[in-house]
């Protein structure tokens, strides 16, 4: 019976495996350029003029170029010049960031020690969610520095655990990547480094402490060197006076309680951007409109945004084009999908809770030694940076565009454990309730169909 359902779990993870793979390849091949922002001009710039440019030559200029030059070189390699075939090569190097961020997933929530019924939720729920895919099917940055975010965590993990040194120089070169794919992934080298001063601080007893200064301290070199040597980021503070340039105005902080505007508005004072979650106004509306002056009640709240633009693909009605073209009856599937996401949100939230236990115990026992036995701390490090980022990132920008939930994806994999922790619990609660099983069976089964359903229509209206 153990060996039917051992095979049954492993052709569900590979059907799963199969099914991501199909829609990101699709994606990558149908879509016509179409993104959040416009990262093909910065690609065509280096193309034509073998050189990079400046942050304020165009809109996108101000990113760092890892992904742009990989276009162009690809460009350059294959011989294009068809506009529609560039498009399709700038997607597809994305589309392969993809299918590796899905791998990884898949390796790192293979060998994790909770049921394969569990597990197969957990891979379902990040594997087929439509935000994730549709993101990896666009020629822009953001997938490179997803892939690159999970590649680090997935080593790092390794590292921590085994600590052979392969993994450390992997997690070091990863880390140089990110920052070269995207200003956010400075926040990974001040996480690993703060990881790796933790080590040095712990009473570790299979580690001496004087190996892990050598990590810190080689890592911080190695970092410094690699950015310095092979990023932009020089030349800009040279040019600028400062690291990062950024094209999109940025305004004051809000007051607590007193709303104000900025440009459209998003945050209009800190209670409202940051101490709601309208989920019946957004279950009303599943979309989130342009205009400056009209607009729906949730485009306020940050937590709001977050999860109404992870769990529904037309929530952000963005891009522009045949992206926004949308039947009525899809948004009652946007509907449905964000009030079905509430359990596999309540799952994870019941995960974070498990996982305090080791804080609570930490502060009790006044230990650092207990870090050593379990690792979601350095997970946590990495989630809190990213979250601190789209709150400060939200806060000076306060456009509600600001409100992304690709923000948080590098760090994607950190959801991972806490998921499994709280779908299991729930799991074992529900062990001897047949009935209850089968709603929530169904309740997750329809959300995954909607996930499936909203992709299928987008492949859909862009070949028609």
């Amino acid at each position: 019976m153990k060996t039917n359902t051992k095979t049954f779990t492993s052709h569900l993870f590979l059907f799963i495996g199969i099914l991501s793979s199909l829609l990101i390849l699709t994606l990558t091949i149908v879509n016509n350029g179409s993104a959040n922002d416009d990262h093909l001009e910065v690609s065509k710039i280096i193309y034509e003029s073998n050189s990079l440019p400046s942050p304020r030559d165009c809109w996108s200029c101000y990113h760092p170029k890892l992904y742009h030059i990989s276009v162009a070189k690809v460009w350059h390699l294959l011989d294009i010049h068809q506009v529609k075939q560039r498009i399709i090569a700038a997607q597809l190097i994305n589309g392969i960031a993809g299918l590796l961020t899905i791998f990884y997933f898949f390796l790192y929530i293979r060998k994790q020690s909770f049921p394969g019924h569990v597990k197969c939720i957990a891979f379902a729920l990040f594997a087929l969610n439509p935000r994730l895919i549709s993101t990896f099917a666009q020629p822009s940055n953001d997938a490179f520095i997803i892939a690159i975010g999970t590649f680090i965590l997935y080593y790092l993990d390794l590292f921590l655990r085994t600590n052979k040194f392969q993994y450390f120089v992997l997690v070091t070169i990863c880390s140089i990547l990110a920052v070269l794919a995207k200003t956010s992934g400075f926040i990974f080298a001040l996480a690993i480094l703060l990881v790796l001063l933790t080590q040095i601080l712990i009473d570790n007893k299979r580690q001496p402490r004087k190996k892990w200064l050598l990590y810190f301290l080689g890592y911080g070199i190695a970092f410094f060197v690699g950015v310095l040597c092979t990023g932009e980021y020089y030349k800009t503070y040279k040019k600028y006076d400062t690291l990062v340039v950024y094209n999109t105005p940025i305004g004051e902080i809000p007051h607590f309680y007193k709303e104000s505007t900025f440009r459209r508005p998003g945050v209009k004072s800190i209670y409202g951007g940051y101490f709601t979650f309208r989920i019946f106004d957004m279950i009303q509306h599943p979309i989130v409109n342009n205009n400056a002056d009209e607009y729906q009640l949730h485009r306020t709240s940050v937590w709001s945004q977050l999860y109404g633009r992870m769990h529904f693909l037309y929530f952000d009605d963005w891009p522009p084009g045949k992206w926004r073209k949308v039947k009525p009856w899809i948004y009652t599937v946007g509907s449905i999908s964000l009030a079905l996401a509430l359990i596999p949100t309540l799952f994870l939230c019941i995960g974070f809770l498990i996982d305090m236990k080791v804080y609570i115990q930490l502060i009790k026992e006044k230990n650092l030694g207990l870090l050593q036995t379990n690792f979601s701390w350095i997970f946590h490090t990495f989630f809190i940076g990213f979250v601190s980022f789209i709150v400060l990132f939200t806060l000076k920008g306060r456009d509600y565009s600001f409100m992304k939930i690709i923000y948080l994806f590098p760090v994607l994999l950190t959801l991972v454990v806490p998921l499994l922790h709280g779908t299991n619990k729930v799991s074992q609660l529900i062990k001897n309730q047949l009935w209850l099983q089968v709603i929530l069976s169904l309740i997750l089964l329809t959300l995954l169909s909607l996930y499936v359903t909203t992709l299928i229509n987008l492949i859909v209206v862009l070949t028609s």
